[in-house]
């Protein structure tokens, strides 16, 4: 991924997103993405993009798919400019906020403490509810 400059964005992006895109920062976090929804449309066509590997259908490492995380970690290594690169197997992708959240309270905090969140994401669930 490149970064992303407002000549390449859509004339009716709003300000509120000017200085994000201006620093390279696309929201995957949302339902619709006009900058860069030409490249994904056009992936998407492609004949190999029509074929599901049956590993795709069955519950994956609960770390993620190797590969995923492989390509994370060259991202991560690449963009952060990490000293050593980064490890597939000390990589975990998880699939939104919730589940983000969930994971480094239970790992973080004892049980009964208490967290303050600035957006409560739906479905988490802190030690000590």
């Amino acid at each position: 991924m490149g970064k992303i400059w407002k000549e390449n964005a859509p004339e009716n992006w709003t300000r509120s997103c000017q200085s994000s895109v201006e620093w390279g920062i696309i929201n995957l976090g949302t339902s619709e993405n006009k900058l860069c929804f030409d490249l994904l449309s056009w992936r998407l066509s492609q004949r190999d993009m029509q074929r599901v590997e049956p590993s795709l259908l069955q519950y994956a490492d609960w770390r993620g798919h190797l590969f995923l995380r492989e390509e994370v970690a060259k991202f991560l290594s690449f963009y952060c400019k990490s000293p050593v690169p980064l490890r597939p197997e000390n990589v975990v992708v998880l699939n939104g906020g919730a589940s983000l959240f969930s994971a480094l309270a239970t790992v973080l905090c004892e049980a009964g403490a208490r967290v303050s969140l600035w957006q409560h994401p739906a479905g988490l669930c802190l030690p000590g509810q």
